[in-house]
């Protein structure tokens, strides 16, 4: 948990450093409020707590286990909204120092060719 806060912290410093907390408060608020992501999280939370009352924990159980079925089968759903999210990453271009987007040109075979030499 430690490093959670940590990294949390570095990624606000980095963010206040750039000037770009605005934009890292709109995008947030974005995912989590408009994005239904808090309604989910308050439920798991929800039911993850009546677990604790030992003779309603395995109600708890099942009420978790349906959530999370819920969670991933929906139409709007886990697998629909990560493939969403990776073709969008697909087409971003980046303000990196070399120019042009951050995955052309690169091929994952490079990783394993190091120095000329086939390291597989």
């Amino acid at each position: 948990m430690p490093y959670a806060f940590i990294l949390a912290g570095l990624i606000l410093l980095v963010s206040a450093v750039r000037g770009t907390q605005t934009d890292l408060f709109n995008l947030l608020k974005g995912d989590v409020i408009d994005g239904h992501f808090l309604w989910w999280i308050v439920a798991i939370f929800a039911v993850a707590s009546v677990g604790y009352i030992k003779p309603l924990k395995p109600v708890s159980d099942a009420f978790l286990v349906l959530i999370i079925l819920v969670l991933f089968l929906s139409n709007h759903g886990f697998f629909n909204e990560l493939t969403a999210e990776l073709s969008q990453l697909h087409g971003l271009q980046s303000a990196s120092p070399f120019g042009g987007s951050v995955m052309q040109g690169w091929n994952p075979a490079d990783l394993l060719n190091i120095g000329g030499s086939q390291i597989i």
